[in-house]
């Protein structure tokens, strides 16, 4: 699944090929540089994607759901 980037570029989670209890995160382009630049994804946006993973996901009530 694709996640929306604040920059305006995209993430991809899916489940891990070669693990059962890993996903793998990919940045555009194929570079995986996390540690030198961060990335920023709405709560919401992550929390859809882990579930649609089959993972159980609760955000703190302080976040601001979609309308």
């Amino acid at each position: 699944m694709k996640i929306p980037e604040r920059t305006g570029k995209w993430i991809e989670i899916d489940k891990s090929t070669d693990a059962d209890d890993e996903i793998t995160i990919q940045l555009a382009h194929g570079i995986w540089a996390g540690w030198l630049t961060p990335v920023f994804v709405k709560e919401e946006d992550l929390a859809s994607c882990l579930r649609s993973l089959g993972w159980q996901v609760v955000l703190p009530a302080s976040v601001k759901r979609p309308s």
